[in-house]
């Protein structure tokens, strides 16, 4: 009788250990090269002005560093906890004031930023997951890039020239946070290939006279099947200061985005629309930008190359400008870990032709280097 129940007693223990396994894993992208970028302003009177930038080590290389702990533990009755802790790291001492030169040999900390903080229950029902983390839209940006949304220019994803040479700035990026801190996601599971998911987020800082406010709204629907997947995604922004509107205080995004695999070549589409408002409730920096590109694997090098056209308006009543833009990168895998690149984009937006607005901004811009992921 005794050993009956110490037997029990062992096999419930070892039930409950199960249930309470859990698995962390360590996880990050090294990526360090060299990029040089290029812009050209040109006033609606000719008058050109160029800037050019050289970095080593820094934000533009193919993909950000960062390095991160991802976990799930199994709770029993098909409930599982995750959690993920993502932070970003910049190859490059740089904590002096804009302006000045860091030389090699002061060991100052690198700049960590924080990427993903945030942990959630995951079972039948889907998953619900809270804290900082990637906006719904982002997955559409994702399926319909060729460049697996990486940091050089040339696409609609990193389409965001200033088009402005007095007076209050217009920027063309794209008008959804690439994270957002206090986010509350519910995702449904996979049906049959389709699946969607919504997000809300608040954030409010009160301090005496003070009151920022911002308010997040995101949705996206997929289906995916085979070869093929297609993405919707949206994102809507509200920002007020004490209860006011603000300039560029009301955001929207919407981005259709889609890849098909034909084995001898990956082909993906996106289309993109998104823009926010003035204090005077002006529609401003309103973008459409259509892509299509295309990956053609050969043995270990892998080329991409990518075009996308639409329209920018600063703001409301403006004349509206023309965008174009291409990139072409080089992917050679040494391993299934580590790939070296070489990637030139350009994109330009004109036909402005509003006071005070450049009637022109092109940029082009290059780069080489070496990424390992672990």
């Amino acid at each position: 009788m005794k050993k009956s129940l110490l037997a029990l007693a062992a096999m419930g223990a070892f039930a409950g250990a199960a249930h309470a396994q859990s698995s962390v894993t360590v996880y990050g992208i090294a990526d360090v090269g060299f990029n040089n970028t290029t812009t050209d302003n040109t006033t609606i009177a000719g008058v050109k002005t160029s800037v050019n930038v050289n970095s080593t080590g820094k934000y533009s290389n193919y993909t950000s560093s960062r390095v991160g702990l991802r976990g799930v533990e199994d709770l029993g009755k098909g409930l599982k906890a995750a959690f993920n802790i993502e932070y970003g790291a910049v190859a490059d001492n740089s904590v002096a004031a804009t302006g000045t030169t860091i030389t090699s040999g002061t060991d100052n900390a690198a700049p960590l930023t924080l990427r993903q903080f945030n942990v959630g229950l995951m079972g039948g029902f889907g998953s619900l997951t809270i804290g900082r983390q990637t906006p719904l839209v982002e997955v559409a940006w994702s399926a319909g890039d060729v460049g697996g949304s990486n940091n050089f220019i040339g696409r609609a994803y990193t389409f965001n020239p200033t088009v402005v040479t007095t007076g209050s700035e217009y920027s063309a990026t794209k008008q959804n946070n690439s994270r957002s801190d206090r986010l509350i996601i519910y995702a449904t599971p996979n049906m049959s290939g389709f699946a969607a998911a919504v997000a809300y987020g608040q954030g409010e800082n009160q301090a005496y006279t003070t009151n920022n406010k911002e308010t997040e709204l995101g949705a996206n629907a997929s289906y995916t099947a085979g070869p093929a997947q297609v993405v919707f995604g949206y994102s809507s922004i509200k920002r007020t200061l004490n209860g006011a509107d603000l300039n560029d205080g009301d955001l929207t995004q919407m981005v259709l985005g889609a890849n098909y695999d034909f084995r001898v070549a990956k082909v993906f589409v996106t289309a993109s629309q998104g823009s926010n408002k003035t204090l005077a409730r002006l529609e401003k920096n309103k973008r459409s930008i259509y892509e299509l590109g295309v990956s053609v694997p050969v043995g270990a090098l892998v080329f991409n190359a990518s075009a996308m056209t639409g329209d920018y308006t600063p703001v409301e009543n403006a004349t509206k400008g023309n965008v174009v833009g291409m990139q072409f990168g080089a992917l050679y895998n040494l391993s299934k870990r580590t790939m070296a690149y070489g990637v030139y984009g350009q994109d330009k937006v004109s036909g402005l032709g509003t006071t005070n607005v450049y009637e022109a901004v092109e940029r082009k811009n290059f780069g080489i280097g070496v990424r390992h992921t672990f």
